[in-house]
């Protein structure tokens, strides 16, 4: 059950009658003083930079009341992006899983933030999804977060194996 699910692996489940806000901002300016994680807002223009640069789309579904989400992200997301480590690796894009604000999606079709987490089967947060250009999964995904430790080698084994799944694409052409 997604409860039991939620309790092994770190993660929050929502409700359907759940009312989020949607996120202020869909695109953020980074810089290695407060680095931010970008919203996804044209899913289509970043299956552009993924293509070009061979590198998966790390779809993170999150809730803004998931405190295992906002231990992600202080723990994880923001020394990466801080790091530049990974800028060349992966495309990072934030999505509020129950949210109303609209997403183009790798198609270019607008939708809901809520429909584009139904399309991929979400059921808790946090989710990380890796995606190539046509927005199809390459890698193995990461449900819920419980720290540090062992976060890093799942992260950069779903990512590598994301770019290699990708690369492969490429070669194949």
């Amino acid at each position: 059950s997604i409860l039991c699910m939620m309790l092994m692996t770190g993660g929050c489940a929502g409700e359907d009658d759940v009312t989020v806000i949607s996120p202020a901002k869909s695109s953020a300016n980074l810089s290695m003083s407060s680095p931010e994680i970008t919203f996804a807002a044209r899913l289509d223009a970043d299956a552009l930079v993924a293509r070009k640069k061979s590198m998966p789309v790390l779809l993170y579904f999150s809730d803004p009341h998931c405190g295992y989400c906002r231990s992600l992200e202080k723990d994880i997301f923001l020394p990466m992006l801080r790091s530049g480590d990974y800028q060349d690796r992966v495309i990072l894009r934030k999505i509020s899983w129950l949210s109303h604000s609209l997403v183009r999606d790798f198609t270019g079709s607008e939708l809901e933030s809520r429909t584009l987490a139904d399309q991929y089967h979400v059921q808790v947060t946090p989710t990380m999804i890796f995606v190539d250009d046509q927005g199809v999964e390459v890698a193995k995904r990461i449900l819920g977060y419980n720290g540090p430790d062992l976060f890093w080698f799942y992260l950069d084994r779903s990512i590598d194996e994301g770019r290699s799944t990708m690369l492969q694409k490429i070669e194949k052409q």
